[in-house]
């Protein structure tokens, strides 16, 4: 447990933006994993994975933290908080890294985390359809999946707030 305490906080130092501390953003992701009832660890792993990306695109810490929080949410509002959900974010992840959120990813996106899909559909006022037309032609963009999540993030936290919390998750938080 420590050995991986330590590999956890040395990743969030990789990516930690100027100005911010690891033990801040540790902090804001123990928070985040608790409303999310979500292991920190799980929380951490999306937030190492996205930070590059985000970076990049001038996102704050805290809407970082606020984006992998909400992610995991639309996992678990969507039913999907399983092994394949988080292979899904992987993909989102990597549509993050690349720019556009296109071919493989929107597919993987779109069959394990359709709650993602939902959010992004209602923030852009297209249809899911209409989506994967766009993002076969490269023009979902990281800045638009990213301010879509973002914004659609309250309506997130409504339903979830509506989803009982289970005992494996009352069991990942407390581990």
């Amino acid at each position: 447990a420590g050995d991986n305490f330590l590999n956890l906080k040395s990743r969030l130092a990789l990516f930690a933006q100027e100005g911010t501390n690891t033990n801040s953003i540790l902090d804001a992701l123990t928070d985040a994993a608790n409303r999310a009832h979500a292991p920190v660890g799980a929380l951490a792993d999306v937030y190492s994975r996205n930070a590059a990306a985000l970076n990049t695109l001038g996102v704050s810490t805290t809407d970082q933290i606020r984006l992998n929080e909400t992610l995991y949410k639309a996992l678990v509002v969507g039913g999907n908080a399983t092994q394949s959900g988080r292979e899904a974010l992987i993909q989102f992840s990597q549509s993050l890294n690349s720019g556009v959120f296109r071919g493989q990813e929107f597919n993987s996106v779109s069959e394990q985390a359709t709650e993602i899909i939902r959010i992004l559909a209602r923030e852009t006022g297209k249809t899911q359809g209409e989506l994967r037309k766009l993002a076969n032609e490269g023009k979902v963009t990281a800045d638009v999946l990213v301010n879509s999540l973002l914004n659609g993030s309250k309506d997130l936290d409504a339903a979830f707030a509506k989803m009982p919390q289970t005992v494996s998750q009352t069991t990942a938080q407390f581990q």
